[in-house]
């Protein structure tokens, strides 16, 4: 049938396809030759690279491959390069999702110096220093917790002290375009560091703002060449407080802020520090179980600072002294105090009517809200210091005659029972001294380059401490059939209670069962201290915090006997633990074990030689032996990422809360982690520079940045402008004012025809008169009576069509104004001969009128 129709071939029969795919095949193979093609890489693709060996590949993928997810050593692909020159080829890669994860993190990149940027380093210095004003201000106001409202009058404040600040970049928008740049520029310093180290540790902390939103804040510890170093990466706001949200939302700051692939970040994860919450440490479905998934050698340090406060609370718990002191005396004595501005200026005239020497006075301040040790001794110290002045103007109160309310005297009281006691004296004594240990420990911890490795010693001493002010005890040792008395020791505030009086007050009764409170409340924290610590305490298990002691070169041992095998079998079980990760910084495990042997013996010879000069500090170290050892000491930077608290996110969300108020609740999460970028990362107001910024800010746009655009064009578009409308205002002034005298000569024309109107009404009045005498005159008058009426009627149309045309003349007039602005003459030629014809018609008929 095909044969018979004209223009149709033949269809295609059983088998046409495989021969056609083989012919493809064959004509591909021996006579097409594919080539690279420059207008594909032309088009926008600056990704990708044609080289005469690879062949053709993507920058970005090559650059980062795991986020790519493919395999670079495979041969045929985009990463490590095809010869399979097809535009099909290139757009597959190109809409792959690999592709865009790795081209994402790839146009992060800083890029090399472009055109803009030298334009802005050739801009004349007054522009310059123009900007570097604006920058500074941003600077200034974020790191004082200001607003970016306050951007616009500051500016107007330089400007009125007669600096050159312009017109242009003056409003908010500008000003959140410069903090952006302020902030990236921080981060970039920080993903340079980041990328250098070989070790990471993560700090990360929840906490919810004053929006009431659950806000999760990050930070990273490193260490390169024994210098500790704390950053923060970014603040992630969570939808829901559970492990994969956190997780993915510390992978998405990494991504966002830091400009890295997470993966390629994980890799270098060595520990995370946390509060200890389930949801942090859980073993199963925790952020912690999540992150090993990826990093099994992954440690997980909950926060020495926080196990401390968990200490003494499990210690007072069932402590009845310590709960009456803490939660009823001292908090019942700070809102005393608090709430009445009267007893606060009674307490302070009874100071200065007693006073002797150097006795201060301390207002009583509040016990609890906080999770430290040290606010709580600040609380007893408080009182302690202030004793004999709160107890004179507590007796005042319940003495005194004058009008003092029943409330303030039954208060008064129940607070002198307890301050008279001599076991809550004693008490309060011996908290001074138990807590002030806890706080010196608690301070090391907070420290933000506190070492793990050294908290063993920390701990130990601070159990040794305690020991010491064990109250007497009697220990019973049945094959002897002895009793054993310790004597109890007494620390440095106890000894200022003198028998039965404190500060010249006496106390009224004897402490029944003081000892006894004192010695419970000593065994629950140690037990509370064992069991919180077990893992820092040399029990018999050997935990990978434990063996982090053989970095604190305080403990190593000073003879050659002890130190030869000191560490051994500690260093090989740590470098086994953290193989994955010491491997990918590129360090010799068997060559570190034999460095070990050298470096300890070359460190303990130096620090017997001159113990005085002698420094124990690895960057030190690092400076003298980092040629020499250069496996071991990579080993010693791991062990020095390890963070003991998580104190450094406490100290973030205190700095959050201050930006973040309750004015301010629509902060979005972007500003916030560029407003805290700042506030936690630039330097000081004095040391700032804002060079880098400036220059991230002119180039981070497609079109170049205009900062003199407003002052010399816009400003006169606008005077232009009024000029104009000012021109345009005074001709149509004119033109009102030429047709209100047209308008005044018609009402007088008016005025003229209603006296002609009266005249005529009264010739009628005669004719009537003479009607009985003459009818024939009385016909004519009334003849002419209508000829006058009809006159009349004529004239009040006339006036009626003037009165029209004069209206939309003037509607005319203001409607041509407002398009063009001008108004033609021919237009006025018009409107003035129409108006001198009506002015004809109408003298025209006054002469008619006058004529009869």
């Amino acid at each position: 049938m095909w044969r018979y129709l004209e223009g149709v071939k033949q269809p295609p029969g059983p088998g046409s396809k495989k021969r056609n795919a083989v012919y493809d095949r064959e004509y591909e193979k021996t006579k097409r030759q594919r080539t690279f093609r420059t207008e594909w890489a032309s088009s926008g693709r600056t990704w990708l690279v044609n080289t005469d060996e690879a062949g053709m590949y993507c920058l970005a993928c090559k650059s980062h491959p795991t986020a790519s997810a493919i395999d670079i050593n495979k041969k045929g692909n985009m990463v490590s390069g095809t010869k399979s020159y097809k535009l099909d080829t290139i757009v597959k890669h190109e809409r792959s999702k690999q592709h865009i994860a790795a081209l994402d993190i790839w146009n992060r990149k800083p890029k090399e110096e472009s055109d803009a940027r030298k334009i802005i380093m050739n801009l004349n210095k007054d522009i310059y220093q123009k900007l570097v004003r604006m920058f500074r201000n941003c600077h200034a106001l974020i790191s004082n917790c200001r607003p970016l409202s306050d951007f616009v009058w500051l500016c107007q404040l330089d400007a009125m002290k007669g600096l050159q600040m312009g017109e242009t970049y003056r409003n908010v928008m500008s000003a959140k375009n410069f903090v952006t740049a302020i902030a990236h520029v921080e981060f970039r310093n920080i993903a340079k560091i980041v990328d250098e180290a070989k070790f990471l540790c993560v700090i990360g902390d929840g906490s919810t703002d004053t929006s009431i939103r659950e806000q999760e804040m990050w930070f990273v510890r490193l260490c390169i060449k024994g210098d500790i170093k704390v950053y923060f990466i970014g603040v992630e706001s969570a939808e829901r407080a559970d492990a994969e949200h956190i997780v993915s939302g510390l992978k998405n700051i990494i991504l966002e802020n830091l400009m890295m692939d997470s993966a390629e970040f994980i890799r270098k994860l060595v520990s995370l520090g946390c509060d200890g919450a389930s949801v942090m440490v859980g073993c199963k479905a925790g952020v912690s179980a999540l992150l090993k998934q990826e990093q099994p050698c992954v440690v997980t340090v909950h926060c020495m600072a926080h196990r401390l406060e968990l200490c003494l609370k499990d210690a007072a718990k069932k402590v009845s002294v310590y709960d009456k002191i803490i939660n009823t005396l001292l908090m019942g004595i700070y809102y005393f105090y608090y709430n009445s501005n009267l007893n606060r200026s009674m307490l302070l005239r009874t100071f200065n009517a007693i006073k002797t020497g150097d006795d201060k006075l301390l207002i009583p301040v509040k016990s609890g809200g906080t999770r430290w040790i040290g606010h709580q001794l600040r609380a007893i110290t408080a009182v302690v210091t202030s004793y004999k002045f709160i107890v004179a103007h507590l007796e005042q109160l319940t003495e005194t005659r004058d009008r003092v309310s029943s409330d303030s005297k039954c208060k008064a009281k129940a607070f002198l029972k307890l301050l008279k006691a001599k076991n809550i004296v004693s008490f309060l004594l011996f908290l001074l001294d138990v807590l002030a240990p806890l706080r010196r420990m608690s301070l090391i911890l907070q420290d933000r380059h506190s070492l793990l490795c050294r908290q063993h010693e920390e701990i130990a001493a601070t159990k040794e401490v305690l020991l010491k002010y064990k109250d007497s005890c009697f220990k019973i040792f049945p094959d002897l059939n002895k009793v054993c008395i310790i004597i109890p020791s007494d620390g440095p505030q106890s000894k200022k209670l003198k028998d039965d009086e404190f500060q010249g007050v006496k106390l009224l009764n004897t402490p029944v069962g003081g000892g006894v409170a004192k010695q419970e409340f000593l065994e629950r924290i140690q037990n509370a201290l064992d069991s919180r610590f077990s893992e820092f305490l040399n029990n018999g298990a050997r935990d990978i915090l434990l063996l982090t002691r053989i970095a604190d070169i305080k403990s190593w041992p000073l003879e050659n006997e002890k130190l030869r095998d000191f560490g051994d079998e500690d260093l090989h079980q740590l470098m086994d633990h953290f193989r994955p990760v010491l491997k990918e910084a590129g360090v010799d495990l068997e060559e570190a074990e034999l460095e070990w042997s050298f470096l300890k013996m070359q460190v303990s010879n130096k620090r017997r030689q001159s113990p005085k000069d002698f420094v124990p500090d690895w960057k030190v170290i690092n400076q003298e032996y980092s040629d020499r050892f250069k496996n071991i000491l990579p080993v010693m930077d791991l062990l020095l990422t390890l963070s003991p608290s998580s104190a450094e996110a406490e100290r973030g969300f205190s700095q959050l809360k201050l930006i973040k108020t309750k004015l301010r609740t629509n902060l979005s999460d972007t500003s916030l982690n560029e407003q805290l970028a700042i506030k936690l990362l630039s330097p000081s107001m004095e040391n700032f520079d804002p060079d880098d910024a400036i220059q991230y800010w002119n180039t981070s746009v497609l079109r170049s940045r205009r900062p003199n655009f407003m002052r010399d064009r816009v400003q006169q578009r606008k005077k232009d402008k009024e000029n104009e409308d000012v021109q345009e205002i005074h001709e149509h002034d004119s033109m009102e004012a030429e047709f209100e005298g047209q308008g005044v000569e018609s009402e007088e024309t008016e005025r003229d025809n209603d006296s002609v109107e009266v005249e005529s009404e009264g010739q009628a009045v005669e004719s009537e008169e003479t009607e009985r005498d003459n009818d024939s005159v009385e016909v004519e008058s009334e003849g002419q009576a209508v000829e006058s009426e009809e006159t009349e009627r004529e004239i009040d149309s006339l006036e009626d069509e003037f009165e029209a045309q004069t209206v939309e003349s003037g509607q005319i007039e203001i409607e041509t104004v407002a398009e063009s602005g001008e108004v033609e003459s021919s237009t006025d030629s018009e409107e003035e001969e129409e108006s001198e014809v009506v002015m004809e018609r109408i003298f025209e008929i006054e002469r008619e009128i006058e004529k009869f």
